[in-house]
């Protein structure tokens, strides 16, 4: 039973990677915790899971031209050197009282920012019917983004926070692309997964080398997730650009939703009961938000093959 839950866990979280951009740890690691697999092993399996997945992803959006190579090295270079300094700020740190508390609580509140900003400027988008605020032209954002020091500094940005917070990153990418570098929207989305992709596999071979696999939950959550990609990146052929980022941000406030509940169980109540609970929430949450998701990207489908044949036929 626990294989099909893995599976279909997989699924859901690979159409969010495929459509949205984001790795999904903050889902797969609560589920196999939830399971009863223990924190080491459900890290290790998440994040060479999530980096496998990127993989097929990022290929995927790579023929669909979503993928600005030079943006995604320059960020990834910034993220490698902004972690350093984060893990610094943490070991200048690691005597202080409530460290913890304090880390838990930077990074709800940069959640929250990102969560209240993203569903107010999509819906205004939505309301204005525009496809995408940012820039349209591929190569005027590609041309834009490298006479600019902003990518460089998006990485260090996002490298501390991963370092200080001890994060993938993935969640931050999307709107700093977005709405700080111009990025249009399935080219931020692509990019973010190879990103994700590149910082993703060092940490994968890590874990790997001290057997924090479990190998065959990882092929169990592929298995889902490698379908789920794919569905999710050719659903960005239908889904307008506004509509993505305001499922990115429901998706943003479900992972916030789930953190402020551990903050209070972890720190505040200290009950383990409010964390399980925080934990089954996000899982059921995300999965019906992923069957949401292909319904209206089915749905979407069928309208336009409709319009194609009903233009054919007149």
């Amino acid at each position: 039973m626990n294989g099909l839950v893995i599976i279909v866990l997989g699924f859901a979280i690979g159409i969010l990677t495929g459509l949205l951009g984001v790795g999904g740890g903050f889902v797969i690691t609560p589920g196999l915790l939830v399971l009863g697999t223990p924190s080491n092993i459900a890290v290790g399996t998440g994040l060479t899971t999530i980096t496998l997945s990127a993989c097929l992803a990022t290929f995927r959006h790579i023929r669909m031209r979503n993928v600005d190579f030079r943006l995604g090295v320059v960020v990834a270079v910034g993220a490698v050197a902004g972690m350093f300094f984060g893990v610094i700020l943490v070991e200048g740190l690691k005597n202080l009282k409530n460290l913890d508390f304090i880390v838990n609580s930077v990074y709800v509140v940069v959640l929250y920012i990102i969560t209240s900003y993203s569903i107010r400027e999509s819906i205004l988008a939505i309301k204005r019917k525009n496809v995408d605020l940012c820039l349209k032209d591929k190569k005027v954002g590609r041309t834009y983004t490298f006479i600019s020091y902003k990518p460089l500094i998006v990485g260090i940005l996002v490298g501390m926070l991963s370092g200080f917070l001890g994060i993938g990153g993935g969640l931050l990418y999307i709107p700093l692309f977005t709405y700080l570098l111009g990025t249009p929207t399935l080219t931020a989305v692509g990019t973010s997964l190879f990103v994700v992709l590149i910082s993703g596999i060092p940490g994968a071979i890590g874990h790997l080398m001290y057997s924090n696999v479990d190998l065959v939950t990882a092929l169990l959550l592929f298995t889902g997730m490698s379908l789920g990609v794919q569905i999710g990146a050719s659903l960005t052929k239908y889904v307008r650009p506004p509509y993505i980022r305001l499922i990115y941000s429901l998706y943003v406030g479900l992972v916030t939703i789930t953190l402020t509940l551990r903050l209070l169980a972890n720190f505040l109540l200290h009950t383990q009961t409010l964390l399980i609970v925080s934990q089954i929430i996000l899982i059921y949450s995300v999965t019906i938000l992923s069957i949401l998701i292909l319904v209206y990207g089915v749905t979407l489908r069928l309208r336009i093959r409709d319009n194609i044949n009903d233009n054919f036929s007149n």
